[in-house]
């Protein structure tokens, strides 16, 4: 079985009735000679999104054929031709009549799923590409293009050498979602180069693909969120001659390229052209917020959420450290303070509320918690465990300890279980200071490769916050962390491609199958899965695994 066959399977479920037979369509014609055949029929009352799915129908079965189906309302359906009803039975009087008759059945169909079914509807064939809810019938509209012969990849569509006869399929498909949140996760400090259409783009081929969740991942000190502690406004940290958005350090421009200069730019920048001319970082905070706020837009319209995140924790802007302060390790998010350090928990509460009140449009709001360990023992921010600050920070989540997996001697002789209890406090203080001022927004904390601390954060945090963790890697990556953890989303990172640049290694998609991401993802209950993509171009056959 291919790869993106066998992770469809897993990520959807797919249930053929039994009970009803499909029709056969006896030699009909979706088009013929190039010339349409077929009707498209939404509802007399569709509204936009239904007129929009039903238009990327017929300009995709344009491309297939060289035939434009029209597109018509329930009430003005041309005799004897085959149909392709879009919508169901609450959309559609016809599938509602073609239900009533035992033709099609949507009861009991998930929240996304959909039902693509070929019958006979008043002596001809019909194919019926619907659900219950708008995006259930999107995903049956592209499902449809897929068995015409369509292949939906996360960098573009692959469109076969037209055919310009279109026989009406024989489909008998009931299709559900194994996971409620099916997405790709954006670190936008690595893809700084990526502008409005790019990320348009990839969100349209997300919802081909039939994901939902597209997560927009910054780092302390991005041009995202504008905000001031100690009566000092935080310092963006990408470069000015980057438009402030590429990876700090980074020029973020083509001026030290010397084989191959003249295929890039006269002026060597390489940001997305709406931050081409921003000058100073009150214009890069303002060019930001309209950027993201049009991404959260775009990606509504396409039945995808935007879940905004924020890392990591106790990294803070470097020219809000409190001179006093005892600083840790410098990472491409600040540098790192004591967790125990007030000015951690000041500093992240006025980031998350900039994040929250600058886009309040978005689904949900990700803190980055417990971030990776160096040689699986010690925390990238290189603090102490026997930190005073620390000490005093864990004194009332003792009590989680035994929550937390065994640790390897070199780990405890580190003092790596009180750190976890750290991330946790943090983690802990700042979501509940969060909703006590924005009691309704959506929060969530993130590991990396740290699911030790699930069980523990679990017991700590209310059960309205999600909890994430990275995996596919080394450190605390396997599924079983999940094991238990009942009442609230949990969603697994699994990785597409490494951090780093075009050279850096692809990822197999074997990987998902011998770590036991998505198995484990439905046999611990998971409600999502969501692909770390650093990169889409030679990740077609990952990420549309994951899919």
């Amino acid at each position: 079985m291919p790869l993106a066959t066998l992770g469809r399977t897993l990520l959807w479920l797919s249930m053929f009735p039994a009970a009803v037979e499909p029709s056969s369509p006896q030699d009909r014609f979706l088009a013929n000679s190039g010339q349409p055949e077929s009707v498209i029929v939404i509802g007399r009352d569709p509204g936009p999104f239904h007129r929009w799915v039903a238009d990327e129908l017929r300009q995709h079965i344009r491309k297939l054929s060289g035939a434009s189906l029209p597109i018509v309302t329930d009430d003005a359906v041309p005799p004897g031709k085959p149909l392709i009803l879009l919508g169901g039975p609450k959309s559609n009087p016809l599938v509602a009549a073609a239900e009533q008759e035992q033709l099609v059945r949507f009861a009991g169909l998930k929240p996304d799923g959909f039902v693509l079914r070929t019958i006979e509807l008043e002596g001809r064939p019909v194919v019926v590409a619907a659900g219950n809810d708008e995006a259930g019938t999107m995903y049956a509209a592209y499902e449809l293009l897929e068995r015409l012969g369509i292949v939906f990849q996360l960098t573009g569509d692959i469109i076969p050498r037209q055919k310009r006869d279109l026989p009406v399929p024989s489909l008998d498909l009931r299709m559900e979602p194994a996971l409620r949140h099916r997405g790709m996760h954006c670190w936008h400090g690595i893809r700084w180069y990526m502008g409005l259409a790019e990320l348009r783009q990839e969100i349209d081929q997300l919802a081909k693909l039939k994901m939902n969740v597209f997560q927009f991942y910054w780092g302390m000190g991005g041009p995202w969120a504008e905000f001031s502690y100690g009566g000092k406004a935080a310092e963006i940290s990408g470069t000015k001659e980057s438009g402030y958005v590429a990876w700090p350090g980074a020029s973020g421009t083509a001026k030290s390229v010397l084989v191959g200069r003249d295929c890039f730019p006269q002026d060597g920048y390489l940001g997305p052209p709406e931050f081409a001319r921003v000058q100073t970082q009150d214009e890069a905070y303002r060019t930001a917020r309209d950027f993201l706020r049009e991404v959260i837009r775009y990606a509504h319209s396409r039945k995808v959420q935007v879940w905004l995140t924020m890392g990591e924790i106790p990294y803070v802007p470097s020219n809000l450290a409190p001179p006093a302060s005892k600083r840790g390790r410098d990472f491409y998010c600040g540098v790192a303070l004591s967790p125990g350090d007030p000015a951690v928990l000041g500093i992240w509460e006025a980031a998350v509320r900039s994040m929250i009140e600058s886009y309040p449009e978005a689904d949900r709001y990700w803190v980055v918690s417990g971030s990776e360990l160096l040689g699986g023992t010690r925390p990238v921010h290189g603090v102490a465990a026997d930190d005073p600050q620390v000490q005093a920070l864990i004194r009332d989540y003792r009590h989680l300890r035994p929550l937390l997996p065994s640790k390897s001697q070199a780990a405890a002789d580190l003092g790596l279980a009180d750190l976890d209890l750290a991330d946790i406090a943090v983690a802990d203080k700042l979501v509940r200071s969060i909703k006590a001022r924005h009691p309704a927004a959506g929060l969530g904390v993130e590991l990396i490769f740290r699911g030790g601390q699930l069980r523990a954060l679990d017991a700590a945090l209310p059960k309205d916050v999600a909890l994430m963790n990275m995996v596919n890697f080394t450190g605390e990556t396997a599924m079983s962390y999940f094991d238990g953890i009942q009442g609230r989303d949990l969603v697994v990172w699994p990785r597409i491609t490494d951090d780093g640049c075009e050279l850096n290694m692809q990822l197999n998609a074997m990987m998902y199958d011998s770590d036991e991401t998505i198995p484990g993802a439905v046999r611990y209950g998971l409600t999502g899965v969501l692909g770390q993509l650093n990169k889409s171009r030679g990740a077609e056959q990952s990420a549309q695994y994951v899919a």
